[in-house]
């Protein structure tokens, strides 16, 4: 047989066919019926050989311009496509139950921000009811309760609060889900509802209950229980001070703002501390306090005071009058009272005193520390007015200060 590849697919029939002129071959004469069907079988096949032979050649030459064509289409047809998924509205998501979805994929876990629902005036008899539906055996009527019951404002908490601490154990769950999302309630007086309720639940509630509310408070709720702590403390009366640090300035102190981050660095419990001893609890939140002051007119007698050293160890807690100069020093020299920080907006701050003062006298005494100079000021209250004497690089300035009040 001659050879077939160099041969275009039209002149392959007549190479075919041209075989018997070839040399060692002589015209075919079938003597029987069998050598002609065999000489039949043959030629077909070898048709069908040259058949796909070409087939293969022509398809492999037509793909790369097909794949182009196809490449083409796409791109021209992708816009579209994103423009429909654009236009599509977004459906809507379920409130499900961690109760009766246990295991979540790590995507599912993190949980969108919590959809705040408008007030709904109820009845008690329809707060219990919906308490009561927290363990259907409806789909319907749990979802329905939980989404009623986060609209009841702080008689939902307190219902919520005692479904929680009884023996069934799917109330209890769905009741702790629905008090971490009223913990970040815009309306303050359900946030702090929802705040003592869990906190009471986490320290003295079932077993099964201590456990779901200490991991909701110590994870996903644990930024905004300390913004909670920072808000009680300051409308008990307490005065806090945060650092913050500044990428060009360096720290600097600052009133502490529940939506800012820093560190708090001082807290003061003057005389307009209502919190008692009981108020403590949200000073142990703040990880970060360094340094609590407690006025000497303040409500806690000597006993509760060593409670309270107790309560924060770790915290650095001084007795000093109820005058606020405004200033810090960390001076490395005892005898020298050397200003490191001073706080915007204080008395210290008006009056013109800035980071690096030394102040050496105040109303005429020598000042040998800042201890000494704190022992000066609790003798003063707001309102009064203190002469300072400060040496600033080679100056040596005096100030009129009017003393604050903690």
């Amino acid at each position: 047989m001659p050879r077939l590849d160099n041969h275009p697919v039209t002149d392959r029939f007549s190479a075919l066919s041209g075989c018997h002129r070839r040399a060692n071959c002589s015209p075919i004469h079938p003597t029987s019926v069998g050598q002609g069907r065999a000489l039949k079988l043959t030629w077909l096949m070898s048709l069908i050989c040259v058949l796909s032979i070409g087939i293969s050649a022509t398809a492999a030459e037509e793909a790369p311009a097909k794949s182009t064509s196809q490449s083409e289409q796409a791109t021209e047809e992708k816009p579209t496509a994103e423009k429909a998924t654009a236009e599509k509205p977004a459906k809507p998501e379920a409130e499900d139950s961690a109760a009766d979805q246990p295991e979540r994929s790590k995507a599912k876990a993190e949980k969108p921000a919590v959809r705040h629902l408008p007030p709904l005036n109820a009845t008690p008899a329809e707060v219990q009811q919906w308490v009561k539906n927290l363990d259907s055996d409806v789909y319907a009527e749990r979802q329905a309760a939980m989404k009623n019951l986060r609209r009841c404002g702080t008689a939902g908490v307190t219902a919520l609060a005692a479904a929680a601490r009884g023996a069934n154990l799917e109330a209890t769950a769905r009741a702790i889900e629905v008090l971490t999302q009223l913990y970040e309630s815009p309306d303050p007086d359900v946030a702090m509802a929802a705040d003592e309720a869990l906190e009471g639940l986490g320290e003295n509630g079932p077993a099964v209950a201590i456990v779901r509310t200490q991991k909701a408070l110590t994870t996903t709720l644990y930024d905004m229980r300390r913004r909670h702590a920072i808000a009680a403390v300051k409308r008990l009366g307490g005065n806090i001070i945060a650092t913050m640090t500044l990428d060009e300035e360096g720290e600097k102190e600052v009133e502490a703002d529940v939506n800012e981050e820093g560190n708090i660095a001082h807290v003061v419990l003057g005389k307009r501390w209502t919190g008692g001893l009981s108020g403590v609890k949200y000073l142990q939140r703040l990880s970060d306090l360094r340094y609590l002051s407690i006025t000497k007119d303040i409500a806690l007698n000597p006993e509760e005071q060593e409670q309270l050293r107790a309560k924060l160890a770790g915290v650095k807690v001084d007795v000093r009058g109820s005058a606020y100069m405004g200033i810090k020093s960390q001076s490395p020299i005892p005898e020298m009272c050397v200003v490191h920080t001073v706080v915007p907006k204080s008395p210290a701050d008006r009056a013109g005193l800035r980071a690096e003062d030394e102040i050496t006298h105040l109303d005429g005494l020598r000042v040998t520390g800042f201890i000494a100079l704190t022992g000066l000021l609790s003798e003063k209250r707001g309102g009064d007015i203190v002469y300072l004497e400060v040496h600033r690089g080679e100056e040596y300035l005096e100030f009129e200060v009017t003393l604050g009040e903690w």
